[in-house]
């Protein structure tokens, strides 16, 4: 763990190494404004580290520079290690959807918003949510992989599978059966 001094304002940087990557970023406080005290560097340092650590700080590197056809080949590699030959062609054809929108991309570059952007555009070429849902799992597996999914991971949310008015007429439905088919009359409330 380092810190300096750079530029003629004198603010702080960092220089540090984290499993192999060497991170050289300026110190700054919450608003965005270059630190210039020491103490406050000290304590910024620290948390920027418990960031890269933690992995909420996954655009730096080799990695998140590879583009998403890059990484998707390799994940798919992966896998052919550890999963049945059907599961590994399941998660190829799930990556056809995703690679004509990713494709060359690069990781960094995937954001919250173009995943959510992608589920809209989706679901809008009358694509079904259990569909969008298994391609964005994929997606965020193969992020996942990368060691970078933890900074998206609070922004993407999963669609529905089904809407909810077919899941309340389906169980209005089983419920008819049930009470129909049993020659049962529905139960009164007793006084």
């Amino acid at each position: 763990m380092s810190i300096y001094r750079r530029g003629k304002g004198k603010w702080y940087w960092m220089d540090d190494v984290v499993n192999g990557v060497r991170y050289r970023l300026p110190l700054k406080d919450s608003a965005g404004q270059n630190i210039t005290n020491w103490q406050e560097a000290l304590r910024r340092e620290k948390e920027t580290l418990a960031e890269i650590q933690g992995g909420k700080f996954g655009k730096i590197g080799a990695i998140a520079r590879q583009t998403f056809d890059a990484a998707t080949d390799a994940y798919l590699d992966h896998r052919r290690l550890h999963t049945a030959e059907k599961t590994r062609l399941t998660d190829a054809e799930r990556s056809r959807a995703l690679r004509r929108v990713f494709g060359e991309t690069s990781l960094r570059r995937i954001t919250a918003d173009k995943i959510v952007r992608y589920q809209v555009e989706r679901k809008a070429a009358g694509v079904s949510g259990r569909t969008i849902n298994l391609e964005v799992g994929l997606l965020r597996r193969i992020l996942k992989y990368h060691k970078q999914w933890a900074r998206l991971a609070d922004d993407v949310r999963m669609l529905p599978e089904r809407p909810k008015a077919a899941r309340e007429r389906d169980a209005g439905k089983l419920l008819r059966e049930l009470v129909g088919g049993a020659g049962l009359e529905p139960a009164t409330p007793c006084l």
